[in-house]
């Protein structure tokens, strides 16, 4: 989703030339049309991404990992803790493994 906004947002302001930067491999294989990604609940915005992708004139993205991408890196290890219907919803990285619990708020 976050490519998305960036490509609508970009595209909003008319900025005709775009070199992206991401640290999601399986994504920018997708926009690049290098794989396939048959999430189906996905679809959609694959689908509106891939137009917004086609209707600039030669962008370009390129995969730059965690360690150069400071600022994703500290938020992904500090967390996402969020309250949303009812449910307490937690993901954090430590050691490499991928934690997320979605647990009943009590308040």
């Amino acid at each position: 989703m976050t490519l998305w906004g960036l490509l609508w947002f970009s595209k909003s302001l008319n900025i005709p030339i775009l070199h992206i930067f991401g640290d999601s491999n399986i994504l920018i294989d997708y926009v690049l049309g290098w794989t396939h990604i048959y999430q189906p609940t996905l679809q959609g915005w694959l689908f509106q991404v891939q137009q917004l992708w086609i209707s600039y004139k030669g962008p370009s993205i390129e995969h730059i990992g965690r360690e150069r991408n400071h600022f994703v890196d500290k938020l992904w290890k500090r967390g996402l803790h969020v309250e949303q219907g009812g449910l307490h919803i937690e993901i954090k990285m430590e050691e490499h493994i991928l934690d997320a619990r979605v647990m009943p708020f009590l308040g």
